[in-house]
């Protein structure tokens, strides 16, 4: 039923509860002559779909939650089947450490990140499922934020890294994309870890 919830908005209609009765706006063109009639097919179950939501007009209809959520690749239902029969696993991290250059803009540098994540939507992608069972993918609104730390020796800096670089990821509220930067004595560093649903060696 969401299925065709997300198709209905996707073609520009409005559905929405008027004193109980199923109201439908649209351009009128008899090219959705299909869709109407899947609506009339199901009208029952979108009336209930649309009472549990208190739909009550068309922009209620376009605030709903779940309208701007996006199926899954086959595979990305792969990766996450594995991520989470594994329960957390780095198998699929992919790891960048760099160090910085002297006075480099820690500010700057997390701007920068999120103009790449904000064009490569992906990057800050979360995977759930919605009431149906169906899995599908949200766009997080916030920004990639960057994790600092200070460190007192060589040996606790790769203790630091290897530790955040194992870290599993929580595919279903977190980004597929950290940022890490730790300080030694004055140098930074900074560590990226992608997941592999979202990223690859050849990206």
């Amino acid at each position: 039923m969401l299925k065709l919830l997300r198709k209905i908005h996707g073609n520009k209609f409005s559905i929405w509860l008027e004193d109980g009765n199923l109201q439908l706006d649209y351009d009128g063109s008899e090219e959705h002559g299909t869709l109407i009639e899947q609506i009339r097919n199901n009208k029952d179950m979108l009336v209930s779909l649309l009472e549990r939501y208190q739909v009550n007009s068309p922009s209620a209809f376009n605030r709903m939650p779940f309208l701007k959520d996006y199926p899954l690749s086959f595979a990305q239902q792969r990766l996450l089947f594995i991520e989470q029969l594994e329960q957390g696993t780095d198998a699929y991290h992919i790891p960048h450490c760099v160090k910085l250059s002297d006075n480099v803009s820690l500010e700057a540098l997390v701007e920068s990140a999120n103009k790449v994540v904000n064009r490569h939507s992906v990057l800050k992608t979360i995977y759930l499922k919605d009431v149906e069972g169906n899995l599908f993918q949200r766009v997080l609104e916030g920004p990639i934020t960057l994790d600092s730390y200070q460190v007192s020796s060589e040996q606790e800096l790769m203790l630091k890294i290897q530790s955040a670089i194992g870290q599993p990821f929580d595919l279903s509220s977190e980004p597929s994309m950290r940022l890490k930067h730790f300080q030694l004595s004055g140098t930074d560093y900074l560590l990226i870890v992608w997941h592999h649903i979202a990223f690859d060696g050849w990206s």
